[in-house]
């Protein structure tokens, strides 16, 4: 049965057969979707991946098209919507309610808000709300001068001098201790991200001083997470340089290098902007 084929106004999982037309649908605003265009990269197509339990799409098809999707982990402990269009994030959380129990919404503020007022309870109130904002840069954006800063990938000894970098991120953005759920799953993901070559530092003096993550990395382009600079170092250049170096890196093969940053850290805008990013779509993270 071939994806065109879906009946109008239908919502409904989405299989192996569907890869290219989400795929097409995603390229829309690659910038916006990066996020879910690396997790289709992920495997060869007929892997089943779509079809796995712990992560799935869901699509809405409106005249026989697929015009909106949804990416969820387990039952709905991560929902990243993707819906160019108002009125099909609407159908497609209209769609979902009832099959869902969501704990994180993250993706575009006005999708987000759709399927957070469709799914989510009125009485329930965030752990997080935030307003934040998509940053693109690509080829001929960088505005700064990419010398190498001491920036370096994190090898498996930086590990327990990575983690209170992350912690302390981590509270800075969200106003959470990821320590507090549990500490040695935090702990492992830090370390899977290292040893997957997805964290870079900048090691001064024998002490780690900066860090971000690669969150994504895919054909389409690389989303950056995790920027964090220790408070004594702040104001020096040290994530100018470190950030301007890793962006011209990944821009020698990538077409963008995408980020989210909090409207909010008025400091790390500067600093973005200084850089060469460019202000894109308003997101959204809601922690349920």
């Amino acid at each position: 049965m071939s994806v065109w084929a879906a009946a109008p106004g239908d919502v409904r999982l989405l299989g192996e057969r569907d890869r290219e037309a989400l795929t097409r649908l995603l390229l829309l605003d690659p910038g916006e979707s990066l996020f879910l265009l690396g997790i289709l990269e992920t495997g060869p197509v007929g892997s089943g991946r779509l079809h796995a339990p712990e992560q799935r799409f869901f699509g809405y098809f409106r005249g026989g098209r697929l015009v909106a999707a949804a990416f969820v982990a387990g039952s709905g402990q991560l929902v990243v919507p993707f819906a160019p269009e108002h009125e099909d994030a609407v159908a497609l959380a209209r769609g979902l309610s009832g099959e869902l129990r969501v704990a994180r919404l993250v993706g575009e503020r006005g999708a987000c808000d759709t399927f957070r007022e469709v799914l989510v309870s009125r009485l329930a109130r965030p752990r997080v709300l935030t307003r934040s904002r998509l940053y693109v840069m690509e080829a001929g954006d960088l505005a700064v001068h990419a010398h190498p800063g001491g920036l370096r990938l994190a090898v498996a000894e930086d590990l327990r001098r990575v983690v209170p970098l992350a912690v302390a991120m981590h509270k800075e953005d969200l106003g959470e201790d990821p320590l507090r759920a549990d500490a040695e799953a935090y702990v492992r993901h830090v370390g899977v991200r290292i040893a997957s070559g997805r964290v870079h530092v900048v090691d001064e003096g024998g002490r780690i001083r900066f860090k971000v993550d690669l969150g994504t990395l895919c054909a389409h382009g690389a989303q950056l997470e995790g920027v964090y600079t220790v408070p004594e170092s702040r104001g020096q250049g040290v994530a100018t340089r470190a950030l301007a170096a890793l962006c011209g890196q990944l821009l020698e093969t990538l077409p963008r290098v995408t980020l989210h940053v909090r409207e909010d850290n008025t400091a790390a805008v500067a600093l973005y902007e200084r850089l060469g990013f460019r202000r894109s779509k308003p997101f959204r993270i809601a922690f349920v």
